[in-house]
Formats: structure tokens, sequence, C-alpha cells
């Protein structure tokens, strides 16, 4: 298993976001500005394949829409 990567303190660069929504339009908006911020940014349109970018991909933050379908906050 690989070291988490850290970013120098106080800035963003390298720091790496997933962004986890169903809402395309949204996930997009979300993925472009942050990435404008100098994040390593990447989306999951389901929980399911965010779970799987977490495993493989290691993010510092990860950014979830509560209410994705099949989650408990959307019941």
């Amino acid at each position: 298993m690989n070291a988490p990567r850290r970013a120098p303190e106080g800035t963003a660069a390298g720091s790496r976001v997933l962004v986890i929504d169903d809402d395309p339009s949204l996930l997009r908006a979300l993925t472009i500005s942050l990435g404008a911020r100098g994040y390593e940014v990447t989306g999951a349109r389901t929980g399911e394949e965010g779970l799987d970018r977490v495993a493989h991909w290691h993010p510092d933050l990860v950014l979830v829409d509560l209410g994705l379908p099949g989650s408990t906050a959307s019941r």
C-alpha cells in the first residue's frame, strides 16, 4: 500500500478530492471549480463507484451527496 501523499501545509496543490454525486451538472461544476483551485479531482456517479475510487485512488478528501439513491439519508 502506498503511503499517503501530503501537500505543503496551507496549500491545495496535489491534494486529492473525490466528488461523489449522481447529478452530472453538479459533479462537473465541482470538479472544474476544485481543479481550477489546484486540487487533483476525480468524480464518481454512485456510492459503489466512489468506494472503489477511495480504495484505489486514496483521496485526501471526499465530498458526498447525502441524497444519493441507496443512501440512508435519501430514505
